[in-house]
């Protein structure tokens, strides 16, 4: 139990605690639910830190009974994402989800709103679904914040061979062996490429690597459904599903801290 208070509780940065007493900041939260981006405005001659968040992440078969003895899974949806974007910075945060569903019988478990069939699907480990993650996020100005999901492409793995690196001077783990040094169709944009190397080691460790555009693992929404994009609400939770459908949902909160005075400029 006391585990649990310590990581709920919120832990606001000393130094914007003093802001909040001397009455030159808020403690803030900000929630959202269904939609796929949402938009945190932050007022002019102001800034913002985002310094903890929680996710719910989308489950939109629960209930269902559309997969009644095959559990039927979509893996897109096991690896969802958490983006945070302004022309500030960018930040993308992965949250694995692997729901346990048992089969339910509703002559021995509540289904009213809705009423469902004879037997649905029920995930058993609900505890594990809101996920919390500490955070410093600064913004003086609007913030997006959307929700992606592992998009459907396969990859293509570039291996190249490195050399033998000496590790006091180079900081390198693998030496004389062939490693993942890119790959193609994680990040669900075209031409982008993850390449873990694409640092100040790679030239040297793998001269034709292309650099990765940010150098991080994320995925994007994309048109045409080949990207991440999350899905969106009107299917799973169309007319008559009622709670249901919105229990399905993908729900976000987030507290941070509201300055009201502008951004110092050694502030990043």
């Amino acid at each position: 139990m006391a585990a649990f208070f310590i990581k709920f509780t919120p832990m606001i940065p000393t130094y914007l605690e003093k802001l909040i007493h001397e009455g030159k900041a808020k403690m803030k939260t900000f929630s959202g639910a269904m939609a796929e981006e949402l938009i945190l405005t932050v007022p002019d001659k102001c800034y913002i830190i985002i310094y903890e968040y929680w996710y719910r992440p989308q489950l939109q078969n629960m209930g269902s009974t559309a997969f009644l003895g095959t559990h039927t899974w979509d893996w897109r949806d096991s690896l969802q994402y958490v983006n945070f974007y302004n022309n500030n910075n960018w930040y993308s945060y992965w949250h694995s989800f692997f729901p346990n569903f048992q089969q339910k019988d509703n002559t021995a478990f509540p289904t009213t709103n809705p009423v469902l069939g004879n037997n649905y699907h029920l995930p058993n480990n609900t505890s594990e679904f809101t996920q919390y993650r500490e955070t410093y996020i600064r913004a003086d100005r609007n913030l997006a914040i959307y929700f992606t999901r592992q998009n459907p492409e396969d990859v293509t793995i570039t291996n190249t061979a490195v050399g033998q690196f000496d590790p006091l001077v180079e900081q390198f783990g693998y030496g004389n062996e062939t490693i993942t040094t890119q790959v193609a169709g994680y990040q669900a944009l075209p031409g982008a490429f993850y390449s873990p190397l694409s640092n100040s080691l790679g030239p040297i460790i793998a001269a034709t690597t292309t650099p990765g555009w940010d150098n991080s693992v994320n995925c994007n929404p994309r048109p045409g459904g080949l990207g991440g994009e999350i899905t969106n609400a009107s299917v799973y939770a169309p007319g008559g599903t009622q709670a249901l459908g919105k229990a399905r949902a993908q729900h976000f909160q987030c507290n941070y801290i509201e300055v009201n005075m502008e951004k110092p400029k050694n502030l990043s």
